[in-house]
């Protein structure tokens, strides 16, 4: 069995495969040349329950857009792999929300992903959204509720 971290963020608890933490390492802007990276976040939520299990999650692809500062996820991939996912589980995997990186050592979000972040909960509204941003030191995960946001750093590097 594949290990796991499991952190409370708000009102909900959220167990990620550590292949999913070893992933988002790997994409951390430690040189001053790296680009953000991004992907989805792919999972199911307990029956019943505000219990998530992160499964899978998208890493960049050729057709994303990169700089230091800022990304376009522009490549079909995303939506292809969560498609197939979905399709393989009957409909227990869902899209569960969006990582990207930044080059900071406690990650913050800025304006534009907090605006990016509203925008997928308006096309989400039947579930709750998990957002990650990957920073040198910490890996951040967040909720937004009503214009508030939560969050939980989920690892110290």
């Amino acid at each position: 069995m594949n290990n796991q971290i499991t952190v409370n963020v708000s009102d909900a608890t959220v167990h990620i495969n550590s292949d999913i933490i070893e992933t988002w390492e790997q994409y951390r802007q430690i040189s001053s040349e790296a680009k953000e990276a991004c992907g989805i976040l792919i999972g199911h939520q307990i029956q019943g329950t505000q219990v998530f299990q992160l499964e899978f999650v998208t890493t960049p692809q050729e057709l994303d857009i990169r700089t230091r500062y800022d990304f376009v996820m522009k490549d079909p991939f995303h939506q292809k792999f969560l498609d197939k996912k979905y399709k393989e589980s009957n409909g227990t995997s869902i899209y569960l929300g969006t990582w990207h990186s930044h080059p900071e050592n406690s990650p913050t979000p800025s304006a534009i992903d907090k605006k990016d972040w509203a925008r997928c909960l308006a096309r989400n509204t039947d579930r709750k959204l998990f957002f990650v941003i990957v920073g040198i030191k910490e890996i951040n995960i967040y909720i937004m509720k009503k214009n508030s946001l939560y969050v939980t750093s989920i690892i110290r590097l």
